[in-house]
């Protein structure tokens, strides 16, 4: 992994406190590994990706849904994931990411 990457990685889980608190992210971090391809989201994509991601999750807790039907994984446990996402994209890329920008993003 980039050095560059990893220290931004480490610092986006930081943000979040006490670590035992991501077991459940760490779940769906390695359904998404096992789903896609390992360190997939880390390349950057389109943040409205994780963006739209979180929001859908956090939709279905507002309406009493507990776990995500397709991973079997909790929705908070979605939802830390992708904001985990957009923290290391905030730290490691410059611009905001279209879909139909540039295929490889930019690093600070």
């Amino acid at each position: 992994m980039d050095t560059a990457l990893g220290r931004a990685l480490i610092s986006a889980t930081n943000s979040f406190g006490d670590l035992s608190t991501l077991s459940d992210a760490a779940h769906v971090f390695d359904y998404g590994r096992k789903k896609y391809a390992e360190w997939n989201w880390a390349k950057g994509m389109a943040w409205s990706i994780p963006l739209a991601c979180a929001v859908r999750h956090c939709l279905a807790i507002l309406r009493g849904e507990e776990i995500d039907p397709e991973s079997g994984h909790s929705h908070m446990g979605h939802i830390k994931c992708n904001i985990s996402m957009l923290i290391l994209f905030a730290e490691t890329y410059q611009e905001w990411l279209n879909a139909s920008e540039a295929s490889e993003p930019t690093q600070r």
